[in-house]
């Protein structure tokens, strides 16, 4: 969830931490004998088809939107080089194979029914083209953010920009490998407004340095979820940022 409408960094950790909850209760009041687990990145892990967990994120956000004031949409990894198998996308869940073409009006009939506003990784990692397509399709409304596709390599945000492919990219300072390359990343992309999107890695460190690096780079938004101590302690350090230096929020379409 992304909370649009938050006037402060805590204000939207807060909104996250809330809906977070709500989802949980809502997953055991339509599963009542499943035990909550979650996965490497403190999401629930849930026995929810896409549309099943899309549509109760949805409530979850209108219900803790409707409580707060606070604006939320959603954003989505989609991770689809895991379900790119050659040929097709294969949705094992949903028993569903699509070819790139089917993929690309998935993609834009999930962005409608459930106010998504940011997808990332929607296509296998050396297609660019098809983000091209989706970016020039709907990247007015959605932020098409490439994560595998980039990798946080100058060179392949180059190769990003050049056929129009994201108009988002992640930022993971340990994936390139120094803190010098990741820079010459976001000012690429900001350069080429692209928004830079900083980031957790799956398997976290409880290591604070991501929340200094996102906002000394000024990357609009910072992925690190919202549960777990690795996470915590990403979320407790912005909000010492925020009271010490008041960095305005960004604001997200």
């Amino acid at each position: 969830m992304i909370p649009t409408g938050a006037k402060s960094f805590v204000e939207a950790a807060m909104f996250n931490v809330q809906v977070h909850k709500e989802v949980g209760n809502s997953i055991i009041e339509k599963h009542p004998g499943y035990v909550l687990g979650r996965n490497d990145e403190g999401a629930w892990a849930a026995p929810l088809k896409i549309d099943e967990a899309l549509t109760l994120l949805s409530s979850a956000i209108e219900k803790v939107g409707n409580a707060t004031g606070i604006e939320g949409k959603i954003g989505i990894d989609m991770a689809a080089s895991e379900l790119w198998n050659g040929r097709r996308y294969e949705y094992k869940k949903e028993r569903k194979l699509l070819e790139t073409g089917g993929q690309l009006s998935y993609i834009g009939e999930l962005s409608v029914n459930h106010d998504i506003i940011y997808v990332e990784d929607p296509f296998d990692e050396e297609d660019f083209d098809s983000f091209a397509q989706l970016n020039e399709k709907l990247g007015e409304k959605l932020l098409v953010v490439g994560d595998d596709l980039v990798v946080t390599n100058p060179k392949r945000l180059q190769i990003a920009i050049d056929k129009h492919s994201v108009n988002g990219t992640i930022v993971k300072p340990n994936q390139i490998g120094t803190l010098t390359d990741a820079k010459t990343t976001v000012s690429m992309a900001s350069r080429s407004k692209v928004v830079p999107v900083a980031s957790h890695r799956s398997g976290e460190t409880s290591d604070t340095a991501l929340a200094h690096i996102a906002v000394g780079l000024r990357c609009p938004i910072i992925k690190i979820g919202i549960s777990g101590g690795e996470r915590l302690e990403k979320i407790n350090e912005l909000i010492k940022i925020e009271r010490t230096i008041r960095p305005p929020m960004a604001k997200i379409r």
